[in-house]
């Protein structure tokens, strides 16, 4: 005698008669519907409903919209929603197991159609943000905080006040130690533009422009009253003649990341100790230029310490 005949649907081999059990159908039903063409998956599980039967490939539970791994997309979401709204439910509360900490939890402290609790959860995905950028585990960068005392490297500042990011060379890819995220961003702005900066700050816009004190072209009564030079001769002794020297001689640029000044505003950088300004730059590298000089030797031991490349000594 044959074995019987086994039919295959996902990860599940059963015969006819099994199938037949556990959908409901008659194995009668099954055989013709297979007969007349129909799918396996749709054979087994498809049921007659007040529309009629509900051809292959549609939703059984709308038998409207085309099929998509079991049920159609707005049934997923509509079963998805009221599945939310039974279990979220204030007198639905429960005692749930967390599948990472083990620790038993109110229903409340979980995300829907999770196994993990959200405090579990948020650890996991910042893990794996360390894993996927640094190779870094997360406890590998808690570790590294306690040792700075949960304080950034450079500016001293906690990490309750600012969210502490890890420090890396972008050269060698290693990770060099925690720093808050004005600091990080300065730092990558710093490295990225040093020899720029230097150049910057030893032979500043100004300079060329008062070597050269020629005006330009004559600006209207308009413009030399205008806000903007009200503005500038307060607090920067600068006319608005002065300011568009400045534009020319930097082609409508900023002197260190030459980003167009069309896109950003223009800013007078100047010099905090004497208040002497020396040229324009974008807000980015103007607030990121008076970062550094306040953290200069702070900047250099810290790049020094970590055995990179050393910074330039301004």
């Amino acid at each position: 005698m044959l074995p019987p005949r086994r039919f295959q649907i996902g990860k599940r081999s059963l015969t006819l008669k099994e199938w037949s059990s556990r959908s409901g159908i008659a194995p009668e039903r099954i055989r013709e519907r297979l007969k007349a063409g129909w799918a396996l998956e749709s054979a087994v599980w498809m049921k007659i409903r007040p529309q009629g039967m509900v051809p292959a490939g549609i939703c059984p539970r709308c038998g409207i919209n085309p099929m998509s791994k079991g049920y159609c997309r707005d049934c997923k979401r509509e079963y998805r929603s009221d599945w939310i709204k039974r279990h979220a439910s204030a007198d639905d509360v429960s005692i749930r197991i967390c599948c990472d900490c083990c620790a038993p939890k109110d229903s409340r402290e979980f995300s829907p159609l999770r196994s993990y609790c959200k405090r579990c959860e948020k650890r996991r995905k910042r893990d794996w943000g360390l894993r996927s950028r640094y190779g870094v585990s997360l406890v590998e960068f808690e570790i590294r905080c306690k040792i700075q005392s949960n304080r950034c490297a450079l500016c001293d500042v906690s990490f309750s006040v600012k969210r502490g990011n890890l420090d890396h060379d972008h050269a060698s890819g290693v990770w060099r130690g925690v720093l808050c995220t004005p600091c990080n961003s300065a730092l990558g702005w710093y490295e990225r533009y040093r020899n720029t900066i230097a150049q910057y700050l030893a032979t500043p816009t100004a300079t060329r422009l008062l070597a050269d004190p020629s005006s330009p072209c004559g600006l209207s009564p308009y413009r030399r009253n205008s806000f903007l030079g009200k503005c500038l001769k307060s607090r920067y002794g600068m006319t608005v003649n002065e300011f568009d020297r400045l534009r020319e001689l930097q082609e409508d640029s900023c002197a260190i990341c030459v980003q167009s000044f069309a896109e950003v505003r223009p800013n007078v950088d100047h010099d905090h100790a004497t208040g002497l300004w020396r040229g324009l730059l974008c807000p980015h590298c103007n607030g990121a230029l008076g970062w550094y000089e306040r953290n200069k030797t702070g900047v250099v031991e810290y790049l020094d310490k970590c055995g990179c490349e050393k910074a330039l000594e301004l």
